[in-house]
């Protein structure tokens, strides 16, 4: 088996908190985003996908299998 396994973290902040410095902010960001829902998901595909394209193609799947009527 061949895998390719992309890793992407893009993140960026804006704060008129003058006060905290930059690691204060980051750690800020962390309690306020990581809230023990995150996960990861594995979309198999012959496609070459973009990391956003295969995001969309990831929630338009889980969608359907969650609110489709069988």
């Amino acid at each position: 088996m061949n895998f390719r396994v992309k890793i992407e973290i893009n993140y960026s902040f804006r704060t008129k908190l003058e006060e905290l410095s930059d690691k204060e902010v980051i750690e800020l960001l962390k309690a306020s985003l990581i809230n023990g829902r995150e996960g990861f998901f594995c979309l198999k595909s012959n496609r070459d996908l973009t990391l956003e394209d295969a995001l969309i193609t990831y929630r338009k799947k889980d969608f359907i299998e969650k609110y489709s009527i069988h």
